[in-house]
């Protein structure tokens, strides 16, 4: 009875760590945002896998606890039924959030890279689920970058990074803006 009790101690204290992380960040992305920033996205992967980390700690908590429930209980039939079906969805619901968050992850990776555009040090992400699409912000530090676009660049059809390939190809249509706005640059399409 006692490995139940810690059971469900330690399962409340990951449970803790996990909802004061999430206020945390989320609070964070609310003040950049209010400030006209917003983290990298290395920060935000980092950030996402830390929380699945802390996920899949707590469902293994909890299987924990619930399979001690069932080996501990002898005469009642309705208890140890309730912690095997318990056992039973805590797997499924994980496994079920683990294939939702590979297939997010999949169609929703967006690499990022550092780079100079007329004359300013810049954060590229390149979407290129169908078509290839490269939107600009401005490089404040490590952590954080402006929230602002100054810029975009479509390279047509593809599904590659256009950073990745030697020599880097040129944009079809492409417009950018200086930080208060204004276009800077833009192509004749």
């Amino acid at each position: 009875m006692n490995e139940l009790k810690n059971g469900i101690k330690f399962s409340l204290i990951i449970l803790g760590i996990i909802i004061g992380l999430a206020a945390l960040g989320w609070g964070l992305v609310f003040i950049l945002r209010n400030c006209g920033l917003m983290f990298r996205a290395w920060v935000g992967t980092t950030y996402f896998l830390i929380m699945m980390i802390l996920g899949q700690a707590l469902v293994s908590v909890i299987v924990y606890t619930l399979s001690k429930l069932f080996s501990t209980t002898q005469n009642f039939k309705h208890k140890k039924a309730l912690a095997a079906i318990g056992i039973i969805a805590v797997l499924l619901s994980s496994g079920v959030l683990g294939i939702s968050v590979l297939f997010g992850w999949t169609f929703t990776y967006q690499p990022e890279h550092v780079v100079d555009k007329h004359g300013q040090k810049m954060v590229a992400y390149v979407n290129s689920f169908l078509d290839v699409n490269v939107t600009y912000y401005e490089y404040l530090n490590f952590f954080v970058c402006g929230y602002t676009v100054l810029g975009r660049e479509w390279y047509g059809s593809g599904g590659y990074d256009p950073f990745m390939r030697e020599p880097v190809p040129e944009p079809k249509t492409y417009k950018f803006y200086d930080t208060q706005g204004k276009v800077i640059a833009q192509s004749e399409e």
